[in-house]
């Protein structure tokens, strides 16, 4: 049986990409440590690029509604969020947020391929 495209999952999901989207900006404009107010190791903005078009592509997949896409992206996130902790840039609003976000996503894990 073929899942359909749940408009649960795509809410969420629309919403986390906007977020990564943004992020991406500041990014690419080179703002994002003025941004976040504190100086960021050369690397970061690599990951930031990396983790964008990994998440680019598990997005297409959890609409999809694909099980490998969601867990991929939580583990992800969960990376970035231990390295944004290590150097000193964690979020707790943003923390907040993604808990919130995957936390919905979850939910309607079981009604995922």
């Amino acid at each position: 049986m073929k899942n359909k495209r749940n408009w649960i999952v795509t809410t969420a999901s629309l919403i986390y990409y906007a977020l990564i989207i943004s992020t991406l900006y500041y990014a690419l404009t080179g703002n994002l440590s003025e941004w976040i107010g504190k100086e960021l190791p050369v690397w970061y903005d690599y990951f930031i690029y990396l983790s964008f078009i990994l998440y680019f592509i598990a997005f297409a997949f959890i609409l999809k509604m694909r099980r490998i896409a969601l867990m991929l992206i939580t583990a992800i996130t969960i990376l970035g969020h231990t390295f944004s902790y290590y150097i000193d840039v964690f979020s707790i609003t943003s923390f907040i947020l993604d808990v919130i976000i995957f936390g919905v996503l979850w939910t309607q894990f079981k009604k995922m391929n």
